[in-house]
């Protein structure tokens, strides 16, 4: 079986998703784990914060449509 190699380059806002898509993967599944592993992250609180009053104003983009 031969294996190729693939390199990708992502934007900044991508790159941190990555991130954290793979630690949450990797995070034990006690809740207490992840939300440590969410309050760790700068500014994630208040980001969330935003963009519930960004829903809570029709400013949202439905999961579905991204």
């Amino acid at each position: 079986m031969a294996f190729t190699r693939v390199n990708v380059t992502l934007d900044e806002q991508h790159a941190d998703r990555s991130l954290l898509a793979s630690a949450l993967d990797a995070a034990d599944a006690d809740p207490r784990n992840v939300t440590a592993l969410l309050d760790g992250i700068d500014g994630a609180f208040e980001r969330a914060e935003r963009a519930c009053q960004e829903i809570d104003a029709g400013n949202g983009i439905r999961i579905e449509d991204l």
